[in-house]
């Protein structure tokens, strides 16, 4: 792939190939944890769909190299590069990918400890998902929010979110995840922890 690509880039008029090969073989460093390659790669392939204006493309690029750059624990890059592919998907109208980016910024601000700025996003991200009726984008920002009330030791917040997800699947008819029926019990067994120790002493 290393050889396809390096091919494509002597090619005239290839620059939409040569991007989608470059862009595959940073997900192959990234796989193989070849961090400093997936990130030099990744960026290779986003400055050629910039230069075609590829839009989709640079919105498909921007999202590997903020992966690539959470996983460098380099949450600044992450942070600009995911805000400037938020922009980007609003210009293009894109909700669906909306809601997957305010939901990795939001992600990404819990990580510096900007809990606030974290639970904006993750509650942008719940509205279009509501509006787009997407159960999984309802339960990764209910999932987000309820993990920053446990943060602020809210397992009453923490519980009703996760509770408010799981009756979104029941009235779709849809099979809720296991972990979110897990993580509702275990939160339960929390909230409840306190009392029955209470009531032992």
């Amino acid at each position: 792939y290393l050889r396809l690509a390096e091919e494509t880039e002597r090619m005239e008029g290839a620059q939409s190939l040569s991007a989608a090969v470059n862009h595959y073989v940073a997900l192959l460093y990234l796989a193989e944890g070849q961090l400093d390659e997936a990130r030099a790669t990744a960026q290779h392939a986003l400055r050629l769909r910039q230069t075609i204006e590829d839009k989709e493309g640079m919105a498909y690029g921007m999202a590997l190299l903020m992966a690539v750059a959470k996983r460098q624990h380099d949450e600044d890059t992450a942070i600009a590069v995911g805000t400037e592919r938020l922009e980007l998907l609003i210009s293009m109208k894109d909700d669906v990918g909306q809601m997957e980016a305010l939901a990795d910024l939001a992600h990404c601000q819990a990580t510096i400890g900007e809990f606030g700025a974290a639970r904006d996003l993750f509650e942008r991200s719940l509205e279009l998902a509501k509006a787009l009726e997407s159960l999984s984008g309802q339960l990764v920002a209910r999932w987000g929010l309820a993990d920053l009330a446990e943060i602020e030791q809210d397992y009453e917040t923490a519980m009703l979110v996760l509770s408010d997800s799981l009756h979104e699947f029941i009235a779709a008819n849809a099979a809720a995840p296991a972990p979110l029926r897990q993580r509702i019990h275990d939160l339960t067994e929390l909230r409840n922890q306190p009392a029955s120790e209470s009531g032992d002493a």
